[in-house]
């Protein structure tokens, strides 16, 4: 373990995941946010599907949580809708700069602008590659995009009781793209 590990020093990391519907991003983000406790950082989830519900936006109101296919798809369409309204693909983005930025207010250095010292803030999850160019514009090199893959029949299998079968393929078709963009996105990027 590095020096800084055990003191109060090091960077803000900002970490974007990406993936498909069905790919299981709580469990890569539990286990990101496992691993940075045990080098003393402080992770914090932000779902910007959630910051969603903060506005204050006909589309944005009473998008249901449950059944979970009727929660993914009115979600993507908020989400959709929300980006073609403000003619930004970066809107929800936008929405985890706003969040990150109350947590640093909150915390007891009390400056939003202000960076925390051994904190991460794990983004579930991108959608669009222009929330990926946002980011890393803001970022910099503290930001990291984690995209992880299921194939196709493997989100019906995990998450069967939850989106069963045919139902399924509709999310996933429709996700497919919108993920893919994001995904090429961080490759094309990663290589620069």
């Amino acid at each position: 373990m590095s020096d800084q590990a055990g003191s109060g020093t090091g960077p803000e990391i900002v970490f974007g995941l990406v993936g498909s519907v069905g790919t299981e991003l709580d469990f890569v983000g539990q286990s990101l946010a496992a691993a940075l406790r045990d080098l003393n950082y402080e992770p914090s989830a932000i779902r910007l599907s959630e910051l969603m519900h903060e506005i204050d936006l006909d589309l944005c109101r009473s998008l249901p949580e449950e059944p979970a296919y009727d929660r993914y798809m009115s979600h993507m369409t908020a989400g959709n809708e929300l980006r073609e309204f403000l003619n930004r693909g970066d809107a929800l983005a936008m929405l985890a700069v706003g969040a990150i930025r109350e947590a640093r207010a909150g915390d007891k250095n009390g400056k939003p602008d202000q960076p925390l010292a051994r904190h991460a803030y794990i983004l579930k999850s991108l959608k669009h590659p222009d929330e990926v160019k946002t980011l890393r514009a803001i970022y910099g090199p503290s930001f990291h995009l984690v995209a992880a893959y299921s194939p196709p029949r493997e989100p019906q299998a995990k998450s069967g009781a939850e989106i069963s079968g045919i139902r399924a393929q509709p999310a996933i078709r429709r996700i497919l793209p919108e993920g893919r963009a994001a995904h090429e996105a961080g490759r094309v990027r990663a290589r620069n």
